[in-house]
């Protein structure tokens, strides 16, 4: 993925909120299933989500957080001379620590960005390879639902006041244009199927009680043919059968809940 377009996220980091960002609910489910595992005393973050570098971890624990794009690190990454909190560029398909090493990784949305099956094949075994035998890992997914749901379904639910917030918006529209599991959604057509559908933000904003400035974060999309994948869960299970072992799952209450489930994992021996 484009640099340039985690830069433009970073920058506008403090205009995004949940489901696109770990709710209180989410960290509290994540806390819990950290605080149940025998050791996470190395933990790796994929990416530098700042709600679950700043959660309360065990007593000891090391933390490193990976992210490719220097620009999210700067502008986002909360823990920044904090003892025992590091983040440092890298690739989640090669991650930078020893082999064997890590306890736990854990992410939040981050396996988005990657092809489905073969760059989330990749990303498994990357992790897979850098957790100890038993290890844990915990991601919270971003799902398309089973059945999918018509463009014209969310934009009626959006007139008929049945849409939260501009981000659940968002993701549902992303949702509805997604093909298939390895075809995804250029971003950029999500942008499009916005801007042709308001013709004024400012009515549009009033009209709902939404922020201007989170209406806005879409334009990081315009004109990018970057893809996102929403696999089901049952589409990503297929991929993770492999090298992990499902311990559980845990969806949030919230609204789009049901397409944010937090999966926590073991390694196979």
């Amino acid at each position: 993925m484009p640099s340039d377009h985690w830069n433009h996220h970073a920058q506008q980091w403090q205009h995004v909120a949940p489901p696109l960002r770990p709710s209180a609910e989410d960290i509290e489910l994540m806390t819990v299933r950290v605080a149940a595992l025998d050791s996470v005393t190395t933990s790796v973050l994929l990416g530098v989500t700042p709600e679950i570098a700043g959660m309360h971890w065990p007593r000891g624990t090391r933390l490193l957080a990976v992210d490719r794009c220097m620009g999210m690190i700067q502008g986002v990454w909360p823990c920044g001379g904090v003892p025992d909190r590091h983040a440092v560029c890298g690739d989640w398909l090669a991650l930078p620590i020893t082999e064997g090493s890590a306890d736990l990784i854990v992410g939040d949305g981050c396996f988005t960005l990657l092809p489905y099956p073969d760059g989330l094949a990749l990303a498994y075994a990357s992790a897979a390879r850098a957790l100890r035998p038993g290890g844990a890992f915990m991601m919270r997914y971003f799902c398309r639902p089973e059945s999918a749901e018509p463009l014209d379904a969310v934009f009626a639910d959006l007139e008929a006041g049945r849409v939260g917030n501009f981000h659940v918006l968002k993701w549902r529209m992303a949702m509805a244009l997604h093909g298939d599991a390895s075809s995804g959604v250029s971003v950029g057509a999500v942008w499009e199927a916005l801007n042709a559908a308001v013709s004024d933000r400012d009515a549009f904003a009033k009209d709902l009680g939404w922020p201007r400035a989170a209406i806005d974060t879409i334009d990081v999309y315009r004109g990018v043919d970057t893809r996102y994948y929403f696999p089901t869960l049952d589409e990503i299970r297929e991929v993770t059968s492999q090298h992990f072992e499902e311990l559980s799952v845990d969806t949030p209450s919230y609204e789009l809940g049901e397409r944010c489930p937090i999966v926590c994992y073991r390694r196979r021996a």
